[in-house]
C-alpha cells in the first residue's frame, strides 16, 4: 500500500513540474529524446456518437512524425478497426487527417489543455459505413477548433509516453441509415469520446522519451 500511495505521489509530481518548467504565459510543446520522432498509438476504444447512434474502434491506427519540438501535431489513421452493434465497419479515411493543438497547461489537473482539428483534402471526408441489418453510415467533414482535448505526460512507464484524452464535441457529419439503429440528416454536434497513449519510436525503431512541456 505505501509503495503504491508513493507510486501516485511520484506521478503527480512528475506531471506538476513538467507544467511549472514552462514559461508563464508559453505555449506548451511536444518534445522528443531525439528527431525525427515516429509515433504511434495505443490506447482505449474511441467512441463517436450521435444523438441517435454510436459506434466503437477499437483502434484508428494513428501514426505520425515530430521533426522538431511543436505546439501542433498531425496524426494520420492508418488501418482502423471499428464495429456497430459488434459489426464490423468498412472505414475510408480519404488522407483525413487528426491534428492536435496544444494550448495551455491546467495546473488543477496537472494535465494541459488542447484542441482538435480534423482536415480532409478538398472534396474528401472521412467515412464510416455499416452493413448491420440495412446499413448505415456517417460522413464526417473537416472541422476545426474542436474541444476538449486534454493531454498527460505519463513518466511512470519506460519510456515516457503522453495521454490524450478526449472529449470532443461540434464534430459535423452526415449520417444516413435505412432503420431505426441510426438517424438521418446534418449534424453539427458528433462527439469523440476515447484514450489514447501516444509513444515514439527513433528512426531506426528504438523507443525513446516522448513529453509535453
Amino acid at each position: 500500500m505505501i509503495r503504491s500511495w508513493a507510486l501516485c505521489l511520484s506521478l503527480v509530481m512528475a506531471a506538476a513540474l513538467a507544467i511549472a518548467a514552462a514559461p508563464a504565459g508559453a505555449t506548451p510543446l511536444f518534445k522528443a529524446t531525439a528527431y525525427p520522432a515516429k509515433l504511434k498509438t495505443a490506447g482505449e476504444p474511441q467512441v463517436f456518437r450521435t444523438p441517435s447512434s454510436a459506434f466503437k474502434c477499437s483502434t484508428m491506427g494513428l501514426s505520425g512524425t515530430l521533426k522538431a519540438s511543436s505546439s501542433t501535431l498531425t496524426l494520420s489513421p492508418g488501418s482502423p478497426s471499428c464495429t456497430f452493434w459488434d459489426a464490423p465497419m468498412t472505414v475510408k479515411t480519404n488522407g483525413c487527417t487528426f491534428q492536435v493543438h496544444l494550448e495551455k497547461p491546467d495546473e488543477v489537473l496537472a494535465r494541459f489543455d488542447g484542441s482538435l482539428d480534423l482536415l480532409c483534402p478538398e472534396g474528401k471526408s472521412l467515412e464510416f459505413i455499416s452493413f448491420f441489418t440495412q446499413g448505415c453510415s456517417w460522413t464526417y467533414v473537416e472541422k476545426t477548433g474542436l474541444s476538449r482535448v486534454t493531454l498527460e505526460n505519463k513518466p511512470i512507464n519506460t519510456p515516457d509516453v503522453v495521454y490524450l484524452y478526449f472529449e470532443v464535441t461540434g464534430l459535423k457529419l452526415t449520417e444516413k441509415g435505412k432503420n431505426s439503429t441510426c438517424g438521418e440528416g446534418t449534424l453539427t454536434n458528433g462527439i469523440l469520446e476515447g484514450v489514447i497513449g501516444l509513444q515514439a519510436e527513433t528512426e531506426k525503431g528504438v523507443p525513446q522519451d516522448f513529453w509535453v512541456e
